[in-house]
């Protein structure tokens, strides 16, 4: 090689078209051109060169080479001579363009400490051959969703096609469960997006500053940004990638319930996220509620082509769109002989609880005598189809199978609320109804979600005790008469004071808390080490639940509610 950079006669080999890259810089007849194409024909190769200066400048020739003598021009790189820092950052981009990898490898396959599954590496697959990562991961309970969604954010990350990323999911447990989660099993450091957090960032940065343009991984709760303080920042700020976790919340269905407005707020933010970020990937296993309208909405979040405009999904083109698979139709990895086999399937067993009437002698008879004045006014509700009226004698009888303790404490506020209502006026209309929107948006709720906030289970438990109360109290007063009245009135209270007293003599004769101590007997004769969940639907079962299992010593036992605060749930 001579001292202008090009091959001497000894060092010059064959040159195939291979050897002419487009953008290659190349000696023709003591000028210096660019190569802007290289066509193989046959012994010759046809280059289409550029003039790189003089006279030339910008015309293009063909030639065959090696017909023509065409030299190519090599640049050595001297790390210990200095350039301009414009020129090594053309190289450096070069340099990390050649390292990309097709959508057929993944650059983070294996990022953290986690056992990848074939059926994770999907998701991630699909996202890789979009122009525009739009989808809705959909998988069953237990596959894991929030893998999936790490490893897209990883594999995106690592191909530069995201840097800002941000993750919204209820808030809570779930919340704190993804940071602990991109932390440990991905390594990704994410910022709780608060109150707090964006008070600080907006004291030490100057006056109008989007808090979100200085918060690149990024984690928040729905409620805190559907405010609409928090959405106006939002609506200014751009992401590379959002993730929607329990996409299901921020369907539009139409209807016009108590819990219309929290649903339109959501539902706004959803159309706003939609909009701030190239990337958007959806998160729930129950896209689908029964109705298409819920369905599409979704799916207009990724594409508003994929619907009508009017509630309907248009034709098949959003299955491009949807990575759906149930726990029957995955294979997972064998621990010990490493061969792909059937994902395992829950087994539900019934366990039947019988009452005994020698040892739940006062719990049966507490059911009893509430049944006694429950069933008549539930028959009576449901044949003259007042089913407003049915929804808290439903709630009591639910509340009282829960456990012994659930039903005593059931039925002494309902006892206390009626002796208090007793005396007051009649309640408005108006208030009646908004009771009942607001008990049946909380039970809608609770059965869409499987879950309610520890305040909102409060206020439904509030509702149910409020609704009965004045149902007991409006039929205390059906009476004619004041003085039959008054008798209808004192011998209600009564029929509560007995179940209050019969529910109390029965806390230590609960059937359900028997049955659950004999099959964990059971359990632990056939696997001593083997860790239980109990699950109960409500907070006082859980309670009574616990006394009972530590009075039997069975062994350690853990609690964990909506309620608890981040420290308790870590010390669990």
């Amino acid at each position: 090689m001579n001292e202008q950079g090009i091959l001497a006669e000894d060092d010059r080999t064959i040159l195939t078209a291979e050897s002419f890259l487009p953008g290659t810089i190349v000696e023709l007849r003591g000028l210096r051109w660019e190569v802007i194409e290289a066509t193989p024909m046959g012994d010759q190769t046809l280059l289409r060169l550029r003039g790189s200066g003089g006279a030339f400048a910008g015309c293009e020739v063909d030639v065959l080479s090696p017909f023509e003598r065409v030299d190519l021009v090599s640049h050595e790189i001297d790390p210990t001579r200095p350039t301009h820092l414009s020129n090594w950052l053309v190289y450096h981009q070069a340099f990390l363009l050649e390292q990309a990898l097709g959508a057929a490898a993944l650059v983070a396959v294996q990022p953290g400490r986690l056992r990848i599954e074939p059926y994770q590496l999907v998701p991630v697959a699909r996202c890789l051959r979009m122009t525009r990562p739009r989808l809705l991961l959909a998988d069953d309970v237990g596959l894991g969703k929030t893998i999936e969604a790490g490893l897209i954010v990883t594999e995106l990350i690592a191909r530069r096609r995201a840097g800002r990323v941000l993750i919204v999911t209820p808030a809570g447990p779930l919340l704190e469960q993804w940071k602990a989660e991109m932390a440990e099993r991905f390594g990704l450091r994410l910022v709780v997006a608060d109150r707090g957090e964006l008070d600080r960032i907006r004291k030490g940065t100057e006056l109008g500053t989007n808090p979100f343009d200085h918060l690149p991984l990024v984690l928040a709760s729905m409620d805190y940004l559907k405010q609409d303080r928090v959405l106006d920042w939002l609506e200014r700020a751009r992401y590379d990638l959002i993730i929607l976790d329990e996409a299901h919340h921020y369907s539009d269905t139409g209807a016009e319930d108590d819990d219309r407005g929290d649903a339109s707020q959501r539902r706004k933010l959803a159309l706003v996220l939609a909009k701030a970020a190239d990337a958007l990937v959806l998160l729930s296993a129950t896209p689908h509620d029964g109705h298409d309208r819920s369905f599409a909405s979704l799916l207009e979040l990724l594409d508003p082509s994929l619907t009508d405009g009017r509630g309907q999904v248009r034709g098949q083109g959003y299955r491009d769109f949807v990575v759906r698979r149930l726990k029957r139709h995955v294979k997972v990895t064998h621990p010990q002989t490493g061969q792909p086999v059937g994902f395992p399937e829950r087994q539900v067993v019934p366990v039947p609880v019988i009452m005994d009437d020698a040892r739940h002698a006062a719990f049966l008879a507490a059911q009893r005598e509430l049944l006694g004045f429950v069933a008549p006014e539930l028959k009576r509700a449901m044949r003259f189809r007042r089913y407003d009226d049915a929804l808290a004698y439903l709630a009591l009888l639910k509340r009282s199978v829960s456990t012994a303790y659930a039903l005593h404490a059931t039925v002494t506020m309902v006892r206390d609320r009626f002796r208090s209502l007793a005396e007051e006026a009649q309640e408005e209309a108006e208030a009646k109804r908004g009771r009942i929107r607001t008990l049946k948006a909380l039970q809608r709720k609770a059965a869409k979600f499987g879950v309610l906030t520890p305040a909102e289970e409060a206020e439904r438990e509030q509702m149910e005790v409020e609704d009965l109360a004045q149902q007991l109290a409006l039929w205390s007063k059906e009476g004619r008469g004041k003085r039959r009245e008054a008798d209808q009135r004192e011998d209600l209270a009564e029929r509560l004071d007995r179940v209050v007293e019969l529910a109390a003599s029965g806390l230590g004769q609960d059937p359900k808390l028997d049955a659950v101590v004999e099959n964990l007997r059971a359990i632990r004769r056939a696997a001593p080490d083997a860790n239980v969940l109990i699950y109960t639907e409500y907070a006082d079962s859980l309670a009574q639940v616990k006394k009972r299992l530590d009075d039997e010593k069975l062994g350690a036992v853990l609690t964990l509610q909506g309620s608890d605060d981040e420290p308790a749930r870590r010390a669990t």
